[in-house]
C-alpha cells in the first residue's frame, strides 16, 4: 500500500514537471513569436493616413465571423457571439490604456481584442475578458508599457489571473505575506508560543485592568 502511494506521489510529481515545462515553453515561444509581430506592426504603423483610414474601415466593416461559424459557436457556448458593436466598444476602453501612436495603438488594440475574442467569443465573457484586461492596464502602467514596447505578448495579458497582472507593489506584499506565512508554518512549538507572547505584549490586549479609583 505505501509502495502504491509513493509510486502515485512519483508519477504526480513527474507529469506536473513536464507540465510545467511545457508550460514554460509555450511562454517562451510566445514572446519570440510577439516579438516579430510586434516588429512588424510597428514598422507598418509608418505608413499613410489614407491606409490608416481604410484599415479602419476594413475593421469596422468586416464581421468577426461568418454566419455559420457564429451559429455554430453560440450554440456551443450557449449564448451569443460578441457582436462586432460589442467589440467596437470593448477596443475603445482598451486604447484609453495604451500610450503610443495611433496607428501602432490601433493595430495593437486590434490584435489583442482578437485574442479576447478567440478565447471568450461568448458575449459575456468577452465583456467581462474585455472589462478585466482593461482594469489590469489601467491598475499596472508596467504592464500597458510593456505591451506597447512589444516586451509583453497579447496572449499573456489575455491569459494570465488576475495575480499575475497586478501592480509591483501588490505582488511584493503578496511574496512578503507567502514568505511570512511559510515561516510561520515551519516554526517549532516553542517558537510559535513566544511569537505569540511577544504580539500579544506588543498590542497590550492581556494587560490587566487599571485600579479603581479611591
Amino acid at each position: 500500500m505505501v509502495e502504491m502511494k509513493t509510486a502515485r506521489m512519483r508519477n504526480l510529481c513527474r507529469l506536473d514537471t513536464v507540465y510545467t515545462w511545457n508550460l514554460i515553453i509555450q511562454r517562451i515561444n510566445q514572446a519570440a513569436h510577439w516579438r516579430e509581430e510586434f516588429r512588424d506592426i510597428a514598422n507598418n504603423g509608418d505608413s499613410s493616413d489614407e491606409e490608416n483610414d481604410d484599415n479602419d474601415t476594413f475593421i469596422s466593416d468586416t464581421p468577426a465571423t461568418s454566419p455559420e461559424q457564429e451559429e455554430s459557436m453560440g450554440t456551443a457556448q450557449g449564448e451569443n457571439v460578441a457582436s462586432n458593436q460589442t467589440r467596437e466598444k470593448a477596443r475603445a476602453l482598451l486604447a484609453k490604456q495604451i500610450d503610443a501612436p495611433e496607428a501602432l495603438k490601433r493595430r495593437l488594440i486590434q490584435r489583442l481584442d482578437d485574442d479576447i475574442f478567440e478565447e471568450h467569443p461568448g458575449d459575456r465573457d468577452y465583456r467581462h475578458c474585455a472589462r478585466a484586461v482593461a482594469s489590469n492596464l489601467r491598475r499596472n502602467t508596467m504592464l500597458a508599457a510593456g505591451f506597447s514596447s512589444g516586451r509583453v505578448p497579447p496572449q499573456w495579458i489575455v491569459l494570465c489571473g488576475a495575480e499575475a497582472l497586478a501592480p509591483r507593489l501588490q505582488q511584493l506584499e503578496r511574496r512578503l505575506l507567502r514568505k511570512e506565512n511559510i515561516r510561520d508554518a515551519l516554526q517549532d512549538d516553542e517558537t510559535a508560543e513566544c511569537r505569540r507572547k511577544a504580539s500579544i505584549a506588543g498590542k497590550g490586549t492581556d494587560l490587566a485592568p487599571p485600579p479603581p479609583d479611591l
